[in-house]
């Protein structure tokens, strides 16, 4: 699996960075070995869609998961635009019983 910390290196590209606080929760956080990390990323309109793929890229499993993304605690589609300081919630599927 693509290292977590090379993706982001790459992500990092100028001097416009914007911080984006994100949460990993359930299976996604069990194959990142990981809850919570904060990013720099180039303030350029990136899309909840682009970070998904660029975070996921390293590993088939991860790309598998039907995600649902969360920002600043409220659902949003694949398209949504980051802001600079966004918390951004990587929600897998939940069963319930």
């Amino acid at each position: 699996m693509k290292s977590i910390l090379l993706i982001l290196i790459q992500l990092i590209k100028s001097k416009n960075l914007m911080k984006i606080h994100l949460e990993f929760y359930g299976e996604i956080a069990e194959l990142l070995n990981k809850n919570t990390e904060t990013i720099s990323i180039e303030a350029d309109n990136y899309s909840l869609d682009e970070l998904k793929n660029k975070l996921f890229s390293g590993s088939q499993k991860l790309q598998d998961i039907q995600v649902k993304i969360a920002i600043n605690n409220s659902l949003a589609t694949p398209l949504s635009k980051l802001k600079n300081n966004d918390k951004v919630s990587f929600l897998p599927p939940f069963a319930g019983g």
